[in-house]
């Protein structure tokens, strides 16, 4: 995420820029069942959503190689949330 702050004094404009590093493995957000309801703390962030969009998984799921939430009964390739 990119912040750019604008100061004006006396005429004179000074820009700074400041970007900030977010980890994408680091599970990070609210989640949602539907439009403004958010879901109970079942569920997790799966990845970081202040690097944008990212869907959830159900605490306990395994997060598969197509980015999808697997059952832990039924395998799965890295633990979600």
């Amino acid at each position: 995420m990119i912040l750019l702050w604008t100061i004006v004094i006396a005429g004179i404009s000074i820009a700074h820029t400041t970007t900030a590093t977010y980890d994408p493995d680091v599970s990070n957000g609210t989640c949602y069942y539907k439009k403004g309801k958010e879901a109970d703390e079942a569920y997790a962030p799966a990845g970081n959503g202040a690097l944008g969009h990212v869907f959830c998984c159900q605490l306990g799921d395994k997060l598969n190689e197509q980015n999808s939430c697997t059952s832990v009964l039924e395998g799965g390739s890295g633990q979600c949330g």
